[in-house]
């Protein structure tokens, strides 16, 4: 049974209606927005002018927020994936309701807001949280790991891991287990089977983890607020900072779309690489 052309029409016109709506016409918004002159007595002004991308590409202060989401995504995206992939492994290995339990554990965070999770690791690395009480009960000193970027690292691994374990237990869960009984009878002791049979299979879905947590990261604003503090500005702060305390609605239109076509940028070049290297591991499969 073929499905006619206008038949397909209708069934992808909503999707296309609601991508208009909620991301198209917005960015368009802003994108207009942006163009805007702002003077700090009379306000946003209608003009069309490229001063606020020009301040954005020249003042040290968004240089330095740029920067730090950037290593801040890459590093979270990072310890993520690797993170995920260890447990979403012992996953595919348990199996069975041990598998089932340790699942439901696993994703029940998603159930719970962001904010609240960022609220509670200040409880856990806070002055008078749990791990300033047993560094000092080890004789290590009170250590204290909040307002900086180690801080911001830990509360988007708890935040986004959730989120890479369901993408590579799918990965795990597309992979043969007689496969690892295969190269074991052949003589590949487990790290190899693993180096060599598992690791090219579950590629595909460590790009996309690592994509998708990057991505997740460099636009978040609740982990950083919370647990970055004043003093370490992103990219989500300053657009927050643009628009609520200096009332610069231009410029955090500019950095809105700066942000959004940067993360585009380098989700295309990555896309690219992966498939490059993807297509390398398959050919000499």
């Amino acid at each position: 049974m073929t499905i006619s052309r206008r038949v397909r029409l209708l069934l992808i016109a909503p999707a296309v209606v609601a991508l208009v709506l909620s991301f198209v016409l917005p960015m368009l918004s802003d994108l207009r927005l942006s163009l805007s002159g702002y003077d700090d007595i009379m306000g946003v002004q209608d003009t069309v002018t490229l001063d606020q991308y020009q301040a954005i590409f020249q003042d040290s202060t968004y240089l330095d927020a740029w920067l730090l989401t950037l290593r801040i995504a890459i590093l979270s995206g990072l310890l993520t994936t690797l993170l995920g992939a260890l447990i979403s492994f012992g996953l595919w290995r348990l199996g069975g309701r041990t598998r089932s339990v340790v699942s439901t554990v696993v994703i029940a965070p998603l159930l719970v807001s962001g904010v609240v999770r960022a609220y509670g690791w200040i409880a856990v690395m806070g002055p008078a949280g749990l791990l300033p009480q047993l560094t000092g009960k080890l004789g290590l000193g009170e250590v204290t790991i909040l307002y900086n970027e180690p801080a911001m690292v830990i509360g988007f691994v708890h935040a986004l891991l959730p989120y890479a374990i369901l993408i590579l237990l799918a990965s795990f869960d597309r992979i043969d287990p007689t496969l690892l009984r295969a190269a074991a009878n052949i003589g590949a002791r487990p790290a190899q089977a693993v180096r060599l049979v598992v690791l090219p299979l579950v590629y595909p879905g460590i790009f996309a983890s690592v994509l998708l947590t990057f991505v997740m990261a460099s636009a978040a604003y609740a982990v950083p607020a919370i647990l970055g503090g004043a003093r370490q500005v992103t990219a989500a702060t300053a657009i927050f900072q643009e628009q609520n305390v200096y009332l610069n609605w231009p410029a955090a239109a500019a950095l809105a779309l700066s942000l959004a076509v940067g993360t585009l940028l380098i989700m295309v070049a990555y896309q690219a690489l992966t498939r490059r290297t993807t297509s390398r591991v398959e050919g000499h499969a």
